[in-house]
């Protein structure tokens, strides 16, 4: 009987999981087993179904190579800047181009992120981070943008100069399981989050058809940051947690 085990032994379990299962009083295979999906699902999206589906034997995933493409935990990325960003609009640049990377590669990928994670570092290389999980799953880079310079805000000073940003959105969950989010906002609020969604996707239709400088935000041109016309991202990072 492997109930009585401890939870960390399980596949989709890895350290950073287990302790924050622990603060949910799931510390064994069968606590996860018993556990109420809906929580783990609203709280680690598809890591937590994938884990509540492991421990009660439910896993169907067919048998992989090791060597085939696994699905993304988190989708990422970081830029190292030609200059130092001297102020809060340089920096919001930056996030922004971020943004557009990741809001780009989630569409792609047909997933929406319940937690966005940052990191800035300065020209002496000391680098502050800053996560929030949000009670909304969100998509669209200017969403990503503004949650990223939020939590900027709550980290850093604008006077100092900054050399890298980076950008992370994880809980992955995806489009198909997140039907709940259309009915979570106002109608005003929900109407503008669409009209911007249908901005981005035509956006990113007229990159694909005809090259990735075919259109920008205006705050690109002629920068001096280093932006490329598009950014080119970094693998798609799979936690272990």
């Amino acid at each position: 009987m492997i109930w009585p085990m401890p939870v960390g032994n399980l596949l989709y379990v890895g350290g950073r999981f287990q302790a924050q299962l622990s603060k949910l009083n799931i510390h064994t295979i069968g606590e996860l087993a018993k556990a109420d999906l809906e929580l783990l699902r609203n709280k680690f999206g598809v890591r937590g179904e994938s884990a509540w589906r492991c421990a009660r034997g439910e896993d169907h995933e067919p048998v992989r190579s090791y060597y085939e493409p696994r699905e993304a935990k988190s989708i990422g990325n970081s830029i190292t800047f030609r200059r130092n960003l001297m102020d809060e609009r340089d920096i919001r640049l930056g996030f922004t181009a971020l943004a557009e990377s990741v809001a780009r590669r989630m569409r792609k990928q047909e997933v929406h992120c319940r937690r966005v994670q940052i990191q800035i570092r300065d020209a002496n290389f000391r680098t502050l981070s800053r996560q929030v999980t949000l009670n909304r799953s969100v998509c669209l880079a200017k969403e990503l943008t503004d949650i990223a310079m939020e939590l900027a805000h709550e980290i850093w000073d604008f006077q100092r100069p900054v050399r890298l940003l980076s950008l992370t959105a994880e809980y992955l969950v995806p489009v198909t399981q997140d039907s709940e989010q259309l009915t979570f906002f106002p109608d005003a609020h929900q109407e503008q989050r669409e009209k911007q969604g249908k901005l981005e996707d035509a956006m990113s239709g007229i990159r694909d058809r005809f090259g990735a400088g075919s259109i920008q935000l205006g705050g690109f041109l002629n920068n001096d940051l280093g932006l490329r016309k598009e950014l080119t991202p970094s693998e798609d990072s799979e936690e272990d947690s």
